[in-house]
């Protein structure tokens, strides 16, 4: 019987209830409506994500425009928005309404083990679900969850709440439990806490509910067998330890017999109980649940034992190991939809008022571990406040981190993996191999760090994903706290880190000569890791090192647009130069933040700190006195200073006649020095003499193989053809370029490309086109800032309406 064939009464009590319920959670303050889109995108994520209703069908059923609609659509919006099934409504509601006809359960006399009821108490779909007792007095129909876990061959544990979000791992396992798979046993792994036990136990209550008539497509069992090794419950009040536990695979046996009422196992000899326990599996469709396998002292004897169950038992293992077997599911953090949902429903039901700020603030302490949301609602449930819950610095976060992962690292202590485990705790994001191993100490001991690796990855407390290694953010507060007991080990492993990026830093931050992407985009990829680096070293006042990382990031971090952390760091390297009387790096950092304040139109401040560094230029470096006069070159010639512009041209120039430099880098000097000035005479409309300076320049970053410089010359003599109206060759120009700066993550030059091919469009005529890639050009620039360039992009975008 399947859902989508039943149509339902629907009575004005459910409708009035679905629908406050439905204004108080989806219409807003100063709205007159509510929304129905947000409940569709709700029931996508925690009751179908194949199947949703319209909205329309949702606004007929609770306006009572219709006294039918379909059960799959009344009993997904009785779970969605009251919590309970339509079934168990119906149970609440016959409850309240006629407790004086209720029968008191006679055990004596299965057949009285039901209610009689007239039609009027309830739909007719409903009629005789009011479960009270006995397995065989139940008529089709869904018992009421709480009751069901009372029925003979079904030990399950009590749902306290509805289950959230997972609906496609849910699906999933309900697949794989169905004796139609060939897989015997299936594995649910991952940390304690991430929600591997509400996992197994929904779709086994999802499974019992389909023995016993409700429509859901879900296999049947005629039993089901629920062993839990779990040691601890986590508890408002701390961690508090399980009082009874099934650790031996003769509890196991014992557990069984009881709840398929077969004593004869018991009752045998130690020796004959297996094969009792198997004859009395296979009497029946079985499931057969393992929570907590990690804890259980005869691991590898159940693991035997489950090898060898009948073809009618199917077995399900939830564990923090990564097991090896036929079917595992692996499971992770909920996604933050499911976990705000979460923090809904426990804050709801423990009377916590949280605003959606709040709760997301509770996400992103946490993460998506069900366990520690749940815990930090119980916290705010007694009385602590929000911000002392999200400190951590908190005691609160020592019972979470205990018991999530305790008895997992426990025996990893004092070998490799748990260097590992600290060492990767190290790195605010996930790493590769190379770095991993060589801040652990382990790079030359490869045999060692890989089962170290394997060992972490099988306990869930890290994950491989395409080369690099990952841990949730809870796993790493634990693993720092692991860190910081052993300090001798972390002072070699912070020095091995810092030596491992300044290398790093220094190898692929090199100059953008060719296909730069291919060097930067390994700096991209570590890129919160080097920041968090340079965070960590600016604490410890380590100046040297944040003096040379930058040096090496330099190139990088304004060609990949991250202009606000560069302005930043230059600050600080300005203000700590100077302190320790450095003024060669003091002249550096002001040149850098200079001239990143002038691209951003900032350019009074820009004036005023490169004009300070000129007064120190004779303590920099040779080539950074160069970048200088070139940097002030293009400040003036932005605010169309053209003689401003030409004497800081001509400065640059003279510096040149007498420099040091030698081969390509004297060159790549030259050429940058002579765009400037070719650049000026654009500004002030000589198209020739600028076109003929580019050409030149052209030649030379070509024969030294700067390809940036080929493509920045390029797009300028685009521009130049675009003035001239030579709009086909601008064209095969700027399609060629903008292909190669796209590919090397130039995010100004492809504004800047963008904005060149507007202007074209534009002069042709295709204001549509002009339109759209003026469009994309003021995204660009407004994303790094640029505000006069993107106050140009306006101005054409207002010129094409």
């Amino acid at each position: 019987m399947s859902l989508a064939n039943v149509s339902v009464n629907v009575c004005p009590d459910l409708q009035r209830r679905l629908l406050t319920e439905f204004e108080k959670r989806y219409k807003k303050p100063g709205r007159t409506r509510a929304r129905t889109g947000e409940l569709i995108v709700h029931w996508q994520n925690r009751i179908d994500p194949d199947r949703s209703p319209s909205d329309q069908a949702v606004l007929n059923l609770l306006k009572g425009k219709r006294n039918t609609s379909e059960l799959w659509l009344v009993d997904g919006l009785c779970r969605l928005l009251l919590g309970y099934s339509y079934a168990e409504w119906g149970n609440q509601f016959a409850q309240e309404q006629y407790d004086h006809t209720l029968v008191k359960i006679n055990t004596s006399n299965p057949n009285s083990d039901f209610v009689a009821i007239e039609g009027i108490i309830a739909p007719p779909s409903l009629q005789n679900l009011i479960f009270l007792g006995h397995q065989e007095a139940i008529a089709p129909g869904t018992p009421h969850r709480h009751s069901l876990h009372q029925l003979p061959y079904c030990n399950l544990p009590k749902q306290d709440n509805e289950f959230i979000g997972r609906q496609s791992d849910l699906k999933h396992l309900l697949k794989l439990i169905s004796l139609n798979h060939r897989a015997p046993i299936i594995t649910v792994d991952g940390i304690g806490g991430v929600g591997k036990t509400a996992l197994v136990v929904e779709a086994a209550y999802q499974s019992w509910e389909a023995k016993h008539g409700i429509a859901i497509d879900a296999p049947i069992f005629d039993a089901i067998i629920f062993v839990s090794a779990k040691e601890n419950y986590l508890l408002p009040n701390g961690i508090v330890p399980r009082l009874q536990r099934e650790s031996t695979l003769r509890d196991i046996f014992r557990l069984i017999a009881s709840t398929l009422e077969d004593q004869t196992i018991t009752q045998s000899a130690p020796e004959e109980q297996l094969n009792r326990v198997y004859e009395s599996l296979g009497r029946q469709k079985t499931l057969l649940i393992i929570d907590n396998l990690e804890t259980i002292t005869e691991k590898n004897e159940i693991l035997a034992f489950l090898s060898d169950l009948p073809p009618s038992t199917k077995a399900v293992i939830t564990t923090r190991e990564q097991v090896v077997m036929y079917a595992p599911i692996r499971l992770n953090c909920l996604p933050e939809a499911d976990s705000l949902l979460l923090i809904l429903q426990q804050s709801t039901e423990k009377g916590v008022t949280l605003n959606d700020e709040q709760s997301r603030r509770l996400y992103n302490r946490f993460g998506g571990v069900p366990i520690a949301l749940i815990y930090a609602i119980g916290q705010l449930a007694s009385s602590y406040s929000i911000e002392m819950v999200l400190d951590k610095s908190s005691l609160f976060l020592e019972d979470i981190a205990h018991f999530c992962f305790h008895t997992s690292v426990q025996p990893l202590r004092g070998k490799p993996a748990q260097k590992l485990l600290m060492s990767l705790a190290i790195f605010s994001e996930d790493s590769t191999w190379d770095a991993v191993t060589e801040v652990a100490g382990l790079k030359r001991d490869p045999i060692n760090a890989n089962k170290g690796l394997a060992q972490l990855q099988q306990l869930s407390l890290i994950r491989q994903q395409e080369g690099r290694y990952e841990m949730l953010s809870l796993t790493r507060e634990y693993a720092l706290g692991e860190l910081a007991a052993n300090s001798d080990f972390e002072q070699e492993a912070r020095e091995r880190w810092v030596r491992w990026y300044l290398d790093f830093a220094q190898r692929y931050g090199q100059e953008e000569w060719h296909e730069w992407h291919i060097h930067y985009d390994r700096l991209e990829a570590e890129g919160a890791n080097l920041l968090a680096m340079i965070e960590w070293l600016a604490v410890q006042e380590r100046y040297q090192d944040v003096k040379d990382l930058w040096n090496s990031l330099k190139n990088y971090s304004h060609i990949y647009g991250y202009w606000e952390d560069r302005l930043f760091w230059m600050q600080w390297l300005i203000e700590a130069s100077e302190r320790r009387g450095d003024l060669s790096n003091t002249v550096f950092a002001m040149s850098e933040k200079g001239w990143t304040l002038s691209l951003i139109g900032q350019v009074e401040m820009a004036e005023d700190i490169l004009l300070r560094a000129w007064s120190l230029h004779e303590y920099a470096t040779f080539d950074c006195q160069v970048n200088l006069a070139n940097h002030l070159t293009q400040l003036y010639l932005d605010q169309k200073q053209y003689e401003q512009a030409l004497h800081w041209s001509n400065v640059g120039e003279n510096l040149l006649n007498n420099s040091p430099l030698e081969g390509r880098y004297y060159i790549r000097d030259r050429i940058t020095n002579e765009y400037y000035k070719a650049k000026v005479e654009y500004e002030m409309r000589n198209y020739d003499r600028a076109k003929l300076g580019y050409q030149q320049i052209l030649k030379k970053a070509e024969d030294i193989n700067w390809q940036r410089a080929v493509y920045y010359i390029q797009g300028e003599v685009a521009n130049i053809e675009i003035k001239e109206g030579n709009l086909s060759e601008a064209e095969k120009i700027l399609k060629a370029g903008l292909i190669v700066v796209e590919r090397n993550k130039d995010k100004r030059e492809v504004a800047v490309y963008q904005s060149s091919f507007a202007e074209l469009e534009k002069i042709r005529g295709d204001f549509s086109e002009a339109y759209q890639w003026a469009t994309k050009a003021l995204e660009g620039f407004n994303r790094l800032g640029m505000r006069r360039e993107a106050e140009k992009m306006n101005s054409l975008l207002n010129s094409l309406k």
